[in-house]
């Protein structure tokens, strides 16, 4: 793990350089008419225009048409918060960044035409969508709707379904005597997150649960040392690894960083109140980062993350099979193969932990790791819709999302 948190500024060390193409006046005409529909099609909670608009597939028009009400909704909240407490009042969108100021500068985009991809920046770079021309025909190109799993727009019906119960019970409040902005979105975030707990578990639980991968056994690569004991993990075909000991810990803390379980996560690793601090600032962007991961391989094939010279949970996750780890009584030392340090742990009350320098703000950067991180987190939530798009090499994701983060840091390319 801790090559995660050393690796990170390397990971954000190339340019962005992308080709600016030649616009074809035509085509840009024909994308703005697309994007002037999208927005009005939202405003107006137009379902069957929207769905008119999008590259998608069945499962796709479903989650357009969970979307669609539920981003009208937000729209109408904003411009009551707007009228209420000011321009700009509202904080609190539940989707992340706020939709009406992106509708409101869609008609403004910039249109880069390279082909039959067309590329719409909205927002000094902040914002950016993909549209791509079939038989002539200009369509918006989201990952999101593009080709979604059911499972995935299960959870997306839940959540919106959420989202839009908890804008409902505060909107008649807006602008009422003794509320302000943040009794509204301090009701509005405690609404969405009960509707979000009350909803059926049968439905949480719609996707089958696989049986349990049966403990493997660990192989003895060769003959101890006195005072010395060695460990090397193994894989089953066709079933996750269970991985035990040392090398369990590690897979544990993996596991944790990709459901965003930073309780769990705190509970593997060895560390002071400072670095529990850190590591809990770290947990989001950790998260993220095994996203983007899993984005890379989907897309462009399981070496597409070596781009980044390391860096991603993933590559530390695929490499396990082959760590081996030593233990000398209550400590161990697991080398992972592609990570340039091995890991170390120490076992306390029987359970194993990772012992991690860069969670303890030996070095007093903890409060500026803090204040960074968030923002280098939202970079790369930004950049991942854009990760497999049509025309968006693996080459060209590398460099939007290491300018994305650089940027973020304040270290513009």
């Amino acid at each position: 793990m801790k090559r995660i948190v050393l690796q990170l500024l390397i990971v954000l060390s190339a340019s962005l350089a992308l080709a600016q193409p030649a616009e074809d006046a035509k085509a840009v005409a024909a994308v703005r008419a697309v994007l002037a529909k999208v927005e009005k099609a939202i405003r107006a909670g137009d379902v069957k225009t929207l769905q008119a608009c999008y590259k998608t597939n069945a499962q796709g028009a479903r989650a357009l048409a969970i979307m669609t009400p539920v981003t009208k909704q937000i729209v109408d909240y904003i411009e009551a918060m707007d009228a209420a407490y000011g321009k700009g009042s509202a904080k609190m969108f539940l989707v992340g960044d706020n939709p009406k100021t992106w509708l409101d500068n869609l008609s403004k985009a910039k249109i880069e035409i390279d082909g039959d991809t067309a590329t719409v920046t909205i927002l000094d770079k902040q914002e950016a969508k993909t549209l791509v021309r079939e038989k002539g025909t200009w369509k918006m190109a989201d990952p999101l709707v593009l080709s979604p799993a059911k499972v995935d727009v299960d959870k997306m019906e839940r959540e919106f379904s959420a989202m839009g119960v908890a804008i409902q019970s505060v909107k008649g409040r807006i602008g009422k005597p003794g509320e302000t902005v943040k009794t509204i979105e301090t009701r509005l975030l405690a609404r969405n997150e009960l509707e979000l707990q009350a909803a059926p578990k049968a439905a949480a639980n719609k996707q089958a649960q696989p049986a349990p991968a049966p403990t493997v056994p660990l192989t003895k690569p060769r003959l101890p040392k006195p005072g010395e004991v060695t460990e090397r993990a193994t894989t089953t075909p066709g079933l996750k690894p269970v991985y035990t000991g040392p090398i369990g810990a590690i897979q544990r803390s993996i596991d944790a960083t990709r459901a965003g379980d930073v309780e769990e996560l705190l509970a593997c690793h060895k560390t002071n109140e400072a670095g529990k601090r850190i590591l809990k600032a770290y947990a989001p962007m950790m998260k993220v980062m095994a996203e983007v991961d899993d984005k890379l391989v989907a897309s462009y094939g399981k070496d597409a993350p070596k781009l980044f010279n390391g860096g991603f949970p993933g590559q530390m996750e695929r490499n396990l099979g082959k760590a081996t780890a030593v233990i000398k009584g209550d400590k161990a030392t697991v080398t992972i193969p592609g990570e340039d340090d091995p890991t170390e742990l120490v076992r306390e009350n029987g359970k194993w932990l990772i012992v991690d320098e860069a969670f303890s703000d030996e070095n007093g950067e903890g409060d500026m790791m803090i204040r960074v991180v968030p923002r280098i987190t939202e970079a790369l939530k930004k950049q991942l819709p854009l990760i497999g798009q049509p025309g968006v090499s693996a080459q060209a994701a590398k460099r939007m999302i290491e300018a994305a983060a650089m940027s973020a840091i304040g270290m513009d390319m």
